[in-house]
């Protein structure tokens, strides 16, 4: 078998384990020049369980800007008032604590801090803003959307339901402290909503067209657990490996996104998100069973191998696994059921294709073709 050339890219210093946060102390000790830190995160911000105490503690030393107003699907308003937050307090470091939406916010003010431009003008600069100066450290709290180990932001207008992408190689975090820890005081529904944002990250990046042997490496390992640990973490959210299992899938799934790409189901899923408030990972996870169904056209090794992941001998064994996965997290798996009625599916259809990414799968679409996939997921 012909062996493909590939190339990698991800500069992340990695920092992974249960316990891991207490290495944040001595990280952020070897930034002896940088003293103003800027601290993001949520509005809950782990409060009740007490991290967003214990990360303040690690950084004794430092004076540190609290800024916990970030929300799920941050609007460029909101991104663009942590903009100037920090430079109005001359911010020097940055450290994310949260979810992806604050890691993805924090990207933003990692690359535009010391610069004059508003957020809205860097994205009509199509992502060639360059020379990050300011140090980010990326500490997930849910295991899913993979963002600590991504050059990319996801910025929102709700009222036009449409997303932004910022994409950027100065986005990638400096370093990434993973605990699973952090993960035990995650809800049912957070603990499943972000877990298929994993799984989706994985599928998506193991059939878009820059996948590579590597990164399908990353794709198929992050499979194989998010299947093993899922259903276990949310059942059992104190099951510290199912735990471990899902962060160490989350990451697996953000490596390999980070150099492949995502592709139609999250095409698929923005307006989704923006118009009928389906969470993120869920709205991705919806159209993977029929998009499995649909790559079926695609024929070759690459084909082979996704069917073979988890032991499989067609890929409508895979597509059911994934509906049966999903209703044993107790989500419905059809969009009828979130408001989407026959009627909305042109305009989800005109949406999907103004992202860029529904052009990244293995087996091109038309608007037929979506349109025929999204009556299904109906």
């Amino acid at each position: 078998m012909k062996i493909e050339a590939c190339k990698v890219y991800n500069p992340t210093k990695i920092i992974f384990g249960s316990g891991a946060l207490t290495s944040l102390i001595d990280e952020v000790g070897a930034c002896t020049k940088q003293e103003r830190v800027m601290l993001i995160c949520g509005k809950n911000a782990l409060r009740n369980s007490g991290y967003l105490g214990k990360v303040v503690k690690l950084l004794k030393g430092k004076k540190v800007y609290l800024f916990d107003k970030v929300e799920p699907n941050p609007e460029i308003s909101l991104i663009e008032e942590t903009v100037q937050y920090a430079r109005r307090n001359k911010i020097e470091m940055i450290i994310a604590l949260g979810g992806g939406s604050v890691i993805d916010s924090a990207k933003v003010v990692s690359l535009l801090a010391d610069k004059r431009y508003s957020v809205e003008e860097a994205l009509k600069k199509n992502n060639k803003i360059e020379n990050k100066s300011l140090i980010l450290f990326a500490i997930p709290t849910t295991a899913g959307t993979g963002s600590e180990v991504t050059k990319t932001s996801s910025i929102w207008n709700k009222s036009k339901a449409f997303k932004f992408t910022m994409m950027s190689d100065e986005m990638f975090p400096d370093v990434a402290i993973i605990d699973p820890l952090l993960t035990l005081s995650l809800g049912s529904y957070q603990t499943a909503s972000t877990g298929l944002d994993a799984l989706s990250h994985a599928m998506e990046s193991f059939w878009s067209k820059k996948s590579s042997p590597l990164s399908r490496v990353f794709s198929e390992t992050a499979i194989k657990l998010v299947f093993k640990n899922l259903n276990k973490a949310f059942k059992r959210p104190n099951d510290i490996k199912a735990r471990e299992g899902m962060s160490l899938a989350s990451l697996y799934a953000g490596l390999a996104i980070s150099n492949t790409g995502t592709t139609v189901g999250h095409a698929i899923s923005y307006y989704l998100t923006a118009r009928f408030d389906i969470a993120h990972g869920l709205a991705c996870a919806l159209s993977l069973p029929h998009l499995i169904r649909y790559n079926r056209r695609y024929s070759g090794d690459n084909y082979k191998q996704f069917i073979s992941i988890l032991g499989f001998s067609n890929l409508n064994q895979y597509a059911d696994k994934v509906e049966r996965l999903i209703k044993k997290l107790q989500l419905p798996v059809r969009l009828k059921e979130y408001g989407v009625t026959e009627k909305d599916l042109p305009q989800i259809q005109q949406k999907s294709f103004t992202a860029d990414n529904i052009t990244n799968n293995w087996i091109k679409l038309n608007k037929k073709d979506l349109m025929t996939i999204l009556k299904r997921m109906l």
